[in-house]
């Protein structure tokens, strides 16, 4: 069996992914607060995104560009990471590397247990004990029940959490959690929190988004806006994450030692 790949085929996936991820775009924009943002396709491989109001540029371009790709995995135990590395690794698993500098890698599962699709809500909260921010997630009633059997398996050990391709944390499993709910705990601002709930309710781009060009235009020329456009970049092997409000610069600290991201229901 041989598969060609033309050039209708690849406009035609340029084309679906750029109309979902500009569906994506409103839904992240309007969650933060913008009224009638303007986003249009340029040409074949670009988005233009005109955000009216006066919005931190810094956060707009974190929101607009992250990927937002949320999973747990269970930790493949069969091979050192070094052999999979050097050689082959299980077929159903996969290195992924966290953003340590070196970064630190682990063979993980390629099926997450849960992931985007099975967040139906994420709020930041603050944590009453501790004070520190917090995002709560709930779930749905299938990812309920696998992360239900996924954590009773796993009760004793560590689960990987990943983020937009990094291993972000390995958090201990105290017990099984049966309720649908958990509380991401890390080493975050309170903006930070609010950043990475809004994300995850409005839901993951397929690949992430580069600004190549943009213009903040001021009250002398009209209302204040903020014009950027937008185009999809590779995937890089060890991606360094900066979450707006500081969390994943603090989780990138100290997860090798102990993980700031932690599990509870």
């Amino acid at each position: 069996m041989s598969i060609d790949v033309t050039n209708d085929g690849i406009n035609h996936a340029i084309s679906t992914t750029l109309h979902s991820a500009i569906t994506i775009l409103h839904r992240r924009l309007t969650e933060l607060g913008s009224v009638q943002p303007k986003i249009r396709r340029q040409g074949a491989d670009r988005i233009i995104v005109q955000i009216p109001g006066r919005y931190d540029p810094e956060q707009v371009k974190y929101i607009l560009g992250q990927a937002g790709n949320l999973s747990f995995r269970s930790i493949d135990m069969s091979m050192p990471v070094q052999d999979a590395v050097n050689g082959q690794p299980p077929a159903n698993s996969e290195v992924l590397y966290s953003a340590d500098d070196p970064p630190i890698g682990f063979l993980l599962r390629r099926q997450p247990i849960v992931s985007n699709s099975d967040f139906v809500d994420a709020k930041s909260a603050i944590n009453a004990q501790s004070g520190n921010p917090v995002v709560n997630l709930r779930l749905g009633p299938e990812g309920t029940a696998r992360l239900a059997q996924a954590t009773a398996d796993s009760s004793g050990t560590t689960l990987a959490i990943v983020l937009d391709g990094a291993v972000i944390a390995t958090p201990l499993v105290r017990k099984a959690i049966t309720d649908g709910t958990v509380q991401l705990v890390a080493d975050m601002s309170p903006e930070g929190a609010d950043d990475l709930a809004l994300l995850l309710r409005a839901g993951a781009l397929s690949t992430p988004l580069t600004v190549v060009e943009e213009r903040s235009i001021g009250a002398g020329r009209g209302a204040d806006s903020i014009h950027s456009i937008m185009t999809a970049r590779r995937n890089r092997r060890c991606p360094r994450h900066r979450l707006h409000g500081g969390l994943l610069w603090a989780i990138r600290r100290d997860c090798r030692a102990s993980p700031l991201l932690s599990m509870s229901s």
